[in-house]
């Protein structure tokens, strides 16, 4: 049986962490998160303005496959988790899929535009996140209320494999949506045993 890519995505501040993390955790899976990598990026290559917050996000996600594709090819199911925007994400993954076969499974985090720009600000206004959090500004805050307000976010990536939408406006029971994901896995390798 192909290992499992798990794909957590959804809008900035829809809650795509809070449910990553545990999600792993729960399953076993190793994750590989945009936000850590950006991080990561800003604090060994440097700190910096606008652009290099915005360079280190788009650099982010060929990192991120790049590590999926070297767990996935040893055979190693991963979680990733970021905004994807769905058509991109679709060719990329598609691609990935081609050269290193995987069973995927998409979890997409939904919440209100309002409790996804009060969760962002909350993020860039606390001292308890990573500073780089402090830098996308306003023009970053107006990207992400057009693309809530375009609905970019709330469309799953189209790629075959299961779906699981999670509302994120209220708390998630990760237990019971571990147990689902998994459950549908184990039954998927089942089938194909």
């Amino acid at each position: 049986m192909p290992p499992t890519l798990i794909v957590v995505t959804g809008a900035p501040g829809s809650g795509k962490s809070t449910v990553a993390v545990p999600l792993a955790r729960r399953l076993g899976v190793p994750l590989i998160a945009k936000d850590d990598i950006k991080e990561a990026l800003w604090d060994h290559i440097g700190p910096g303005d606008r652009d290099r917050f915005l360079a280190y996000g788009r650099a982010s996600y060929p990192l991120m496959l790049l590590v999926s594709r070297l767990l996935l090819d040893a055979g190693q199911s991963v979680m990733i988790e970021a905004n994807f925007a769905p058509e991109l994400a679709a060719d990329e993954l598609g691609r990935l899929q081609a050269d290193v076969p995987f069973h995927f499974v998409q979890i997409l985090c939904l919440a209100d535009a309002e409790t996804c720009l009060a969760r962002y600000s909350e993020r860039a206004d606390t001292d308890r996140r990573h500073p780089m959090h402090r830098v996308g500004g306003e023009e970053t805050v107006a990207r992400l209320e057009r693309g809530l307000r375009d609905g970019l976010w709330e469309r799953p990536i189209p790629l075959h494999g299961e779906l699981f939408t999670v509302n994120t406006n209220t708390p998630v029971d990760v237990e019971a949506l571990a147990d689902d994901v998994g459950g549908r896995t184990q039954r998927r390798g089942q089938a194909e045993a």
